[in-house]
C-alpha cells in the first residue's frame, strides 16, 4: 500500500480523512487503499461497507472542512503532514507492516531518511546514566547516525541533548501541539529550530563545495537564549568554511544582517534565511549570474520558473499588494522586492551605505538603493517554502510603516537628490 508519489492538496486532505475515520486503523487503511486505489474512493465506499458489516450507523468520517482545519492548524505550528508511501515519508517506518497512514513532522524532515539509532531508557535514570546516554548519543551523531528517542524524562531527554548538533528525532505519541512532559517543551523547540539551522548550514556547504564555489558561511547569532551559539561553535570545528559571529549590540533582523556584512571577507554575498525556506541550489545560480557581470541578482518567487510552498494566504495577499505598490512607485519590473534572499557584489553593498533599516525593512532598502543608485541588476526565478519549525519574527502590523518609510526615503532620493548617491 503506497501513494507512490507526492500527493496533491486534495489527495492529502482525503488521506487524512480516511486515516481519522472511525474504526479505520493501519490494517484497515491499507486494505481500503489497496482495494479502492485512492482515499476518496475508499471514503465513498465506507458507509456501504459498514452497512454490510452490520453496523447500525455509518462510521464517523472527518468532513473536508475539518480535515483542512487540522492541516491548517498543523501548518501554523510549522508541521507538515507526511503520508505513508510518499517520497518524504521515512523509509524505515514505511517498511513496518503495516505503517502508520500519516505522521506529522516538525523541523527538517529530510533527517528522517538518514541512518538512525534509537536510544531509550529509564525516566528516573541516575545522573551517571544520563551522562552516558548524552555521550553515547553525541558519539553516534559524530559517526553519522541520527539519534531517535521519545522526548521522555531521563535517558530520552539526555539522548536528544547529546545529539542536537548532529541531528535527532523525537517521536511523540500526541500531535505537534501536545508536548509531553511539559518541562521538555524547550527541548522540543530546540530540536526543531536548532536542527533546522544546522541542516541549512550543512546543505549549503555541501552544495557550494560540489559546484566548486569558493565561499565562507557567516551565521549571525542575534541574541539567542538557547544553545544555538554552542552548536555553531561545535560545528565550526568540523566545518572551516563556517564563521559564526555574535551580535552583542542592539538586535533586529536588519542589524543582524548589517553586522554580518561587516564581517564578510569576500567580494560578493548572498543573504539567506537560516530556516531552510530558501533553496541552497539557488545560491549557486546567484553566483553564476554575478559572474556574468551583474552587480546584483534578485530572486523572484513569482515569475516563470519560481514558486512558493505553504505560503500562508493572508501573508501572500499582503506580500503581493506591497510588491505591486513598490513596482508602481519605482516603475520597475521586479515583482518580489520584499524577499530577503538576494545576491550583491560588495561594491554594490558598500554603495548602499549608510544603512537605515534595523528591522526587516532592510530587505527593501538594499535592492531599492542598488537600483536607484545605478548598480546593474537582473532577476532570476527562485523557490521558497514556509519555515518548517520555529516562529517567524516578521510582524506585519509592526513593519508596515517601516517599509513605507524606507520606500518613500529611497523614492525621494531617486527624484530629488540630483544623483548625489549614484554609482560613480
Amino acid at each position: 500500500m503506497t501513494a507512490k508519489r507526492a500527493l496533491n492538496d486534495d489527495e492529502r486532505r482525503d488521506w487524512l480523512r480516511l486515516a481519522r475515520a472511525e474504526s479505520v486503523g493501519p490494517v484497515a487503511f491499507r486494505y481500503l487503499i489497496d482495494t479502492y486505489g485512492d482515499a476518496a474512493k475508499a471514503i465513498a465506499a465506507l458507509p456501504d461497507l459498514a452497512n454490510r458489516a452490520g453496523r447500525a450507523k455509518p462510521p464517523r468520517i472527518l468532513s473536508p472542512a475539518e480535515a483542512v482545519q487540522e492541516l491548517e492548524a498543523g501548518a501554523k505550528l510549522g508541521a507538515k503532514l507526511l503520508c505513508s508511501g510518499e517520497p518524504a515519508f521515512p523509509p524505515f517506518l514505511a517498511a513496518v507492516d503495516p505503517p502508520p497512514p500519516v505522521i506529522w513532522a516538525v523541523g527538517d524532515a529530510g533527517i528522517l531518511h538518514s541512518r538512525a539509532v534509537a536510544i531509550v531508557g529509564a525516566r528516573n535514570a541516575s545522573a551517571a546514566g544520563q551522562r552516558f546516554a548524552r555521550t553515547l548519543a553525541h558519539d553516534l551523531g559524530e559517526a553519522g547516525f541520527t539519534v531517535v528517542s521519545g522526548l521522555a524524562r531521563g535517558i530520552d531527554g539526555a539522548a536528544h541533548e547529546g545529539s542536537l548538533a548532529t541531528g535527532t528525532v523525537a517521536v511523540l505519541g500526541g500531535g505537534p501541539d501536545d508536548v509531553y512532559p511539559p518541562e521538555h517543551k524547550g527541548l522540543y523547540e530546540r530540536i526543531a529550530e536548532e536542527g533546522c539551522i544546522i541542516s541549512t548550514i550543512h546543505h549549503l556547504n555541501v552544495e557550494l563545495k560540489l559546484r566548486g564555489v569558493p565561499h565562507e558561511i557567516i551565521v549571525v547569532d542575534d541574541g539567542s537564549t538557547d544553545s544555538t551559539w554552542a552548536l555553531l561553535q561545535d560545528e565550526q570545528k568540523k566545518m572551516p568554511e563556517l564563521r559564526p559571529v555574535q551580535n552583542t549590540g542592539l538586535h533586529g533582523f536588519g542589524r543582524a544582517i548589517i553586522f554580518g556584512i561587516e564581517q564578510m571577507r569576500g567580494d560578493a554575498l548572498v543573504i539567506m534565511m537560516a530556516d531552510e525556506s530558501d533553496d541552497c541550489r539557488d545560491v549557486v545560480l546567484y553566483w553564476k549570474k554575478l559572474n556574468e557581470g551583474y552587480d546584483c541578482v534578485f530572486g523572484s518567487r513569482f515569475m516563470a520558473g519560481g514558486g512558493v510552498i505553504d505560503y500562508p494566504r493572508f501573508k501572500l495577499f499582503v506580500n503581493r499588494l506591497a510588491n505591486y505598490f513598490i513596482r508602481k512607485l519605482f516603475r520597475i519590473k521586479l515583482n518580489d522586492t520584499t524577499n530577503a534572499f538576494k545576491a550583491y557584489r560588495k561594491t554594490a553593498i558598500d554603495g548602499c551605505r549608510p544603512f537605515l533599516s534595523p528591522h526587516f525593512n532592510l530587505t527593501v532598502e538594499l535592492p531599492l538603493k542598488s537600483i536607484v543608485r545605478g548598480y546593474s541588476w537582473t532577476v532570476m526565478p527562485i523557490t521558497w517554502r514556509n519555515r518548517r519549525s520555529g516562529e517567524a519574527k516578521l510582524k506585519i502590523k509592526e513593519m508596515g510603516s517601516r517599509y513605507l518609510f524606507i520606500c518613500l526615503y529611497v523614492w525621494l532620493e531617486k527624484y530629488f537628490s540630483r544623483g548625489d548617491y549614484r554609482k560613480k
